[in-house]
């Protein structure tokens, strides 16, 4: 079975989308940010965090869709999960899902 941080190196390497998410995360931390009153501002470490706690919420989401999917008892499950990702053109569906991401 590929793990959940298996799952995300995975992804990290093969998903150009994943700088457009984390752009647009960003964003939409900072935005939310400055609606803050200014005692309670972020500092720009705490920003940063949040944004790969929502990368890290989006492939947990991405990683529990495709899992069920997956053979338990597969002799490679490594390669059963390349090969359902291949199959059903995961990676495109989440670039489009990426792209099309409004964060509110």
């Amino acid at each position: 079975m590929m793990t959940i941080k298996e799952f995300k190196a995975f992804l990290d390497a093969n998903l150009p989308a994943k700088q457009a998410f984390m752009d647009a995360a960003l964003d939409y931390q900072q935005t939310k940010n400055k609606r803050r009153p200014s005692k309670k501002r972020w500092g720009d470490e705490k920003i940063e965090k949040a944004t790969e706690r929502m990368w890290n919420d989006f492939v947990k989401g991405a990683y529990e869709k495709i899992s069920p999917n997956i053979s338990k008892q597969a002799l490679n499950p490594h390669k059963e999960w390349i090969q359902f990702i291949e199959k059903n053109e995961v990676l495109e569906g989440l670039e489009q899902s990426i792209y099309e991401i409004e964060f509110e």
